[in-house]
């Protein structure tokens, strides 16, 4: 015991039992402490003591390495909580919590989990599995809203190592949560009422009380083109059977994003340029639309971003925990 290294914070004068890592490290501690985090230690220190010993004090070999365990025993004692960057080093400490029935203590890495998931160090994939295994239902939320970013999210190059641990239900829940972010965002898209009437770029269209479009003027380039030999046709407003003329234009872009959305429901793909250029290109051949219709369509296409993000933050994934 002199050979070995003892780890600050943990080399308490007062210890009763010693935590000796898989790499020699001493963590001299408190069974009373220790006992209360994990009924796995609890359970040991119950123990008789050794006959072949008698009066000396405990140490307990264990199979994690010391960065492992004073990543444990921060979150248990009253010091300074860990600093986690890298997953192996996660992973471990999340097998550890497990093995010593701690899952209590799980929701403390949450946070640390979060950051490394917005930083992309976590993979979203792998993410939510850990999270869903240790029922961490914010992250596996955020997880879950992360991968609408990519289209080919449930089809990762290689599965994640804790994957064969969660149900196929599991999966599941993903692909219907994608389904329900994928309708709300469409229906944004066709929404003609929030585009003429309230969305914040341009000065809203007017409808009587009776659903009379009145006054158009001031609104966005594909309402108010009066161009007789440029493509246009109606929409439906939705409200007592208001129909507003639109650029057809117009119409080709919001197909366009409804087709990006199919694969990633998130409102950066509506602002993309491959999904605006179409629709522009057609508005290049209107003597009215041509020379504002890029940087409106932008401008809209923004705000339309966001209207999609936040119809689908409404939407939850249907978690069993």
């Amino acid at each position: 015991m002199a050979d070995d290294a003892v780890r600050a914070p943990f080399d308490y004068p007062d210890w009763d039992v010693a935590l000796r890592s898989s790499d020699g490290v001493l963590f001299r501690l408190h069974k009373m402490i220790l006992g209360k985090a994990s009924p796995v230690f609890e359970g040991m220190f119950a123990l008789p003591a050794d006959p072949a010993a008698p009066g000396q004090l405990q140490i307990v070999d264990m199979t994690e390495d010391a960065d492992t365990l004073e990543h444990l025993l921060r979150i248990i004692y009253p010091v300074p909580p860990p600093t986690i960057t890298a997953v192996p080093e996660l992973v471990s400490l999340l097998e550890t919590m497990k093995k010593c029935q701690m899952q209590d203590f799980v929701t403390a890495l949450e946070q640390q989990m979060m950051g490394l998931l917005q930083s992309d160090t976590l993979q979203p994939l792998r993410a939510y599995t850990l999270a869903y295994i240790h029922k961490m239902k914010r992250l596996a939320r955020a997880a879950a809203r992360r991968l609408l970013l990519y289209p080919h999210s449930l089809e990762p190059d290689s599965m994640p190592p804790e994957y064969i641990d969660i149900p196929a239900s599991a999966t599941w829940l993903l692909v219907e949560y994608r389904q329900d972010c994928r309708k709300v965002a469409e229906a944004a898209v066709d929404d003609a009422l929030w585009m003429a009437t309230r969305s914040s770029g341009r000065k809203p269209v007017w409808i009587s009380h009776k659903g009379r479009v009145m006054d158009v003027s001031g609104s966005w380039a594909w309402v108010t083109c009066s161009d007789p030999a440029h493509p246009a046709s109606n929409v439906d407003l939705g409200r007592q059977n208001s129909q507003l003329l639109v650029c057809d234009w117009w119409k080709e872009y919001n197909a366009a994003a409804k087709e990006a959305l199919k694969s990633c429901p998130s409102g950066e793909v509506v602002m993309r340029s491959g999904v605006l250029r179409p629709a522009v290109k057609k508005a290049a051949t209107c003597g009215q639309c041509s020379g504002k219709a890029w940087e409106e369509l932008v401008d809209y296409s923004q705000l339309l971003a966001k209207r999609i993000d936040d119809v689908t933050s409404l939407v939850q994934i249907k978690l069993p925990f």
